[in-house]
């Protein structure tokens, strides 16, 4: 009996060969070098339900979205209004079944209101073989061609999630259009027949209107497609003259293989935004990780930092308000692209006036740096990546009797450092972003003095460790003498997402920061008989063992000028683990220290 090791081809073909069983991807060249888990696995929907403990927390009271009766969430941890809401409901138990989008009309009812909340219910169902077997599918939400909220779906069961828009204030008035994008396919010849049931519900809060909110906003792209060979992409827009503030809102999403960006090519993608060919943004995609990616294992039922409702880049580029006034084409590029191709969404939120305005640039710096090695170690390759940009601009805004100095600035730092051979791969990425403006009033009195900031930061690292084992002679191997094997896989993930946002005015500071942590740890394995030197089936899972645990952690504190401060504070810790190898499957309550057997 032989025994064979370290066959990344083999990990290769392997991938390819699970196409009977549901979808898998082409292979390239380059992909050789790639490790099993790099692509999503599929056909394990058959995996018992993993158990969820929570534990949450507030201080100074404050209602938490409820939670509770679903399989999967993820957390909304800031405080709602005790006030009862104005609820609309967008869409109820509308069934998402094929590859196009679903509308929805809604009238908004007159009134002011302090918060807006988007939730988004869902569950996956059979009405036909009562067995749904689906995988993660995007799900991306526009009012009026304004994407208000990117995310996806699970894979199994239901799950919920809720999403602050009420930056999106004056998209509901009135009469408003909902577009809905989840493209599911149902192929009850391959197994995949589950389809998605949804509920959409907007929360209105009566209340007093928040400061600072976009009174016009212009989308740029829903959906723009941008793939090697088409990089960039062109669209006109026309700013009106009496903006006195002007912010980028930008959503990613990679497909194929740019959905794990970081494993093909040189470890690094930039985006950027052109008023003609003028470069005013550049940012580096979050490494979204949805619930198929890596192994579906770690996600069942803890989804990974923001999969179902995304964090949007936000780009204040009020102090270049001078350049994008008027009619400009604006252009979108992605660069570093390795395969298959990307999708943007994004809009430019608008402040504006009904005096006139006139303008005058005192600064502009647009640098971008990128630096990018690869190095053949011996027995790994090194990739060393790291992009940043800056922007800083100033310009003087003349708004009826007033004067304004309004300075933008914008910082994206991108570092990858990633280590790997055909047995380990071990990927290390820091992204960090801020955009800073300050609106300084120096002449008149009609206007306010503020500062605001966002920073965002989001690390992610990954240690990776597999082998095919092959229990045979390989060279013999046939579909009248198959030859068993095995993949055997250590996978570690830590990801995180803090955001930080801090506004500063006449009324004192407020600080509001989301923090969202996951680690998971996966040693699972892989049946296999090959039928040829270069085929094999799947022919189960053989052993699994998969600890994840997620924290939420959400803070609000606010130091008013006159009065006491305010603090309110939310954290959840949810932990899941799973074992399970070919007779029986364990379940077991880490913090209830519960053991509970499933007999297959």
């Amino acid at each position: 009996m032989s025994y064979v090791k370290s066959i990344p081809l083999l990990l290769v073909i392997l991938i390819a060969l699970l196409v009977p069983l549901a979808l898998a991807y082409p292979v390239s060249s380059e992909g050789t070098k790639i490790p099993l888990y790099k692509y999503k696995a599929r056909s394990l929907g058959f995996t018992p339900e993993i158990y969820r403990v929570e534990r949450s927390y507030q201080v100074d009271g404050g209602k938490i979205v409820d939670t509770s009766g679903y399989w999967s969430w993820q957390d909304y941890p800031f405080p709602i209004p005790e006030t009862e809401p104005v609820v609309v409901k967008v869409i109820v138990n509308r069934e998402f079944a094929a590859w196009k989008p679903q509308y929805a009309w809604v009238v908004i009812p007159e009134g002011e209101w302090s918060r807006i909340l988007l939730r988004v219910d869902g569950r996956l169902y059979d009405p036909i073989y009562h067995r749904p077997v689906q995988y993660d599918r995007v799900l991306w939400i526009y009012v009026n061609d304004v994407p208000i909220m990117w995310g996806s779906t699970p894979q199994r069961y239901n799950w919920t999630v809720t999403t602050d828009v009420t930056m999106f204030y004056s998209l509901f008035k009135g009469n408003v259009t909902f577009e809905v994008w989840l493209p599911n396919v149902v192929v009850p010849s391959i197994g995949v027949t589950g389809r998605f049931l949804v509920n959409i519900t907007l929360y209105l809060f009566p209340g007093e209107k928040p400061k600072y909110l976009p009174d016009t906003i212009i989308p740029l792209w829903k959906r723009v497609v941008i793939k090697p060979g088409l990089e960039k992409r062109n669209t006109t827009v026309t700013i009106p003259s009496n903006v006195t503030r002007a912010m980028l809102l930008l959503y990613t999403k990679g497909n194929g293989y740019e959905e794990f960006w970081y494993y093909f090519g040189k470890s690094y993608r930039e985006v950027k935004i052109y008023f003609d060919d003028k470069l005013v943004a550049l940012s580096h995609p979050m490494h979204t990780i949805y619930t198929g990616g890596m192994s579906p294992f770690f996600w069942r039922p803890l989804p990974a930092v923001r999969a179902y409702a995304e964090e949007p880049t936000l780009i204040d580029l009020t102090g270049a308000l001078p350049l994008l006034v008027g009619e400009h084409t604006v252009s979108v590029e992605v660069t570093g692209m390795f395969s298959r191709y990307w999708q943007i969404g994004a809009a430019l939120l608008l402040w504006t006036t009904d005096k006139v305005v006139s303008y005058e640039l005192l600064e502009f710096t647009s640098e971008p740096s990128l630096d990018v090695q690869e190095k053949d170690m011996g027995t790994y390759t090194l990739v060393e990546a790291t992009s940043t940009y800056l922007l800083r601009a100033k310009s003087r805004l003349y708004i009826g009797d007033s004067v304004v100095e309004a300075t933008s600035y914008f910082r994206a730092e991108f570092t990858a450092l990633r280590r790997y051979n055909a047995v380990y791969d071990n990927l290390t990425i820091s992204e960090y972003r801020v955009s800073k403006l300050v609106y300084n009033v120096v002449e008149g009195d009609e206007l306010e003095s503020f500062q605001w900031s966002y920073e965002w930061n989001a690390p992610l690292d990954v240690k990776y460790f597999g082998e095919l084992e092959v229990y045979g002679d390989l060279s013999q191997a046939s579909v009248s003498n198959p030859v068993p094997g095995a993949i055997v896989e250590y996978i570690e993930i830590t990801q995180g997402l803090r955001t930080t946002t801090i506004l500063i005015d006449s009324s004192g500071r407020e600080v509001k920061v989301v923090d969202e942590r996951v680690r998971g740890v996966l040693k699972w394995s892989i049946d296999l008989i090959f039928i040829s030197p270069t085929g094999a089936v799947v022919t189960g899972i053989g052993y699994t063992n998969a600890h994840t645990s997620k924290v939420s952690h959400g803070l609000i504190y606010r130091i008013p000028r006159k009065g006491e401060s305010y603090l309110w504070n939310y954290d959840r810790l949810s932990v899941a683990r799973t074992y399970i190898d070919s007779t029986t499957r364990l379940l077991y309550n880490i913090l209830a220290d519960e053991l509970i057997v499933y007999e297959v």
